[in-house]
């Protein structure tokens, strides 16, 4: 019955276990979504937030930082901003209210595309395979910019060494060094 611990109950056979094959180790782990990957954001709050709550500058210091040159990241910035003014201003007068909401997709998809080439060059240039959109070359870098662009380029941080405390909203390239760091081999600068 129940809750009866017999010496037959205690003894019963138990099914071999067969032991589990480890996983494969994907082409660059830091790129899965595992907590050190792209789903990984959250272990380094700061840059979370940042590239979160702030894209209109992270994005523009990591493409500055990977594809330069120099002075980029300032454009960018100008021109993300103006148009976010341009659409605060046209959300004010009624009759411009579908244009300024076409601003807000102009700069997310500006926004996106920053963010895929970004994590398109880096792969290039550290000689990363597409480890799950392999039927185009590029399609896994617009998907991440697309579906989890926070998270890209947080984990691009976080790859190009400024996680855990190291990155600064305020620099060009996310260093906070005194000395901007240089962006990566093959970047024009």
């Amino acid at each position: 019955m129940f809750g009866s611990n017999t010496k037959q109950d205690l003894e019963a056979p138990v099914a071999p276990v067969e032991p589990t094959k480890p996983p494969s180790e994907p082409w660059n782990s830091s790129w899965s979504c595992e907590p050190e990957g792209l789903c990984g954001c959250t272990t380094d709050m700061c840059t979370c937030c940042a590239t979160t709550w702030c894209s209109y500058i992270t994005i523009p210091q990591l493409y500055e930082r990977v594809i330069g040159p120099a002075g980029r990241c300032m454009q960018l910035y100008f021109l993300l901003f103006f148009l976010v003014v341009l659409h605060l201003v046209l959300l004010t007068i009624p009759a411009t209210r579908e244009v300024s909401e076409l601003m807000i997709i102009a700069i997310d998809i500006i926004l996106v595309v920053l963010l895929c080439m970004v994590r398109q060059r880096v792969r290039r240039d550290e000689k990363l395979e597409q480890q799950t959109c392999t039927c185009v070359e590029g399609a896994e870098d617009c998907c991440c910019a697309w579906w989890c662009g926070p998270c890209t380029a947080c984990l691009l941080l976080r790859h190009l060494g400024l996680g855990g405390g190291k990155y600064s909203m305020t620099s060009a390239t996310g260093s906070i060094d005194s000395v901007e760091a240089a962006p990566l081999a093959g970047a024009k600068v």
